[in-house]
């Protein structure tokens, strides 16, 4: 008895050279996934860097920061009110 051999397409030549031009595509897809994973890394990084200076900047500007109380806010208001109140009545009187 013999064995009917039956032609199997995925391995004629053309289809061969489709299986092949797939896988290389699907590699250079890997390779730029890992190439795009690769940058978000790094782009993360630097944010974190930026964001740790700016912290540190903030941290370090805070100490020099002057408190005024609401009462010394509305005294120096008042004070200038009156300043431009003066100013205003001293030129109408020219």
């Amino acid at each position: 008895m013999s064995q009917h051999r039956t032609w199997d397409e995925n391995r004629s030549p053309q289809w061969k050279y489709l299986f092949q031009k797939e896988s290389a595509n699907r590699r250079k897809t890997r390779k730029e996934i890992e190439k795009e994973r690769k940058t978000t890394r790094e782009e993360q990084e630097e944010w974190k860097e930026i964001v740790k200076d700016k912290r540190t900047l903030n941290k370090k500007s805070g100490k020099h920061i002057r408190k005024i109380s609401k009462e010394q806010l509305k005294e120096n208001r008042d004070k200038a009110n009156s300043e431009i109140k003066r100013l205003l009545e001293k030129n109408k009187e020219q």
